[in-house]
């Protein structure tokens, strides 16, 4: 269980594995403990939950590296998005229609390329949603 022992050591880097900075991984158990947690559990399902999403790998190589069953990441994975889509109006704010080009040259400058109508429309689509 390497990927576990190195959040356990409060001085290891977890971007590599986890492609979060160990305080907003710390953020992000916060965000989704409920009443109902209860011990370590609710830790390992954020942890395997991320590092599956930020490893873009199968449930099989997950549960080789925390050393869990395969049905368990599977059940883990599901928990977490559970949460993860009741909290998404509370933490996902779209920009107003106002705002939308603005945004929308925003990243266009980010990415170093000019502005894609495409974009606009994707931003105005998922503004109406």
């Amino acid at each position: 269980m390497p990927v576990l022992r190195l959040y356990l050591d409060e001085d290891a880097d977890l971007k590599p594995d986890y492609r979060l900075s160990r305080a907003s991984l710390q953020h992000l158990i916060g965000m989704l403990r409920s009443h109902h947690d209860h011990g370590w559990g609710h830790y390992l399902d954020v942890l395997v939950f991320v590092f599956w999403l930020a490893s873009a790998t199968s449930y099989r190589v997950v549960s080789r590296c925390f050393n869990i069953p395969r049905s368990t990441v599977h059940e883990m994975v599901y928990r977490v998005t559970k949460k993860l889509l009741k909290l998404k109006n509370r933490v996902i704010h779209f920009p107003s229609h106002a705002d939308l080009e603005n945004v929308g040259n925003g990243f266009a400058q980010l990415a170093g390329s000019p502005p894609s109508p495409g974009l606009w429309a994707a931003l105005t689509a998922a503004k109406s949603e």
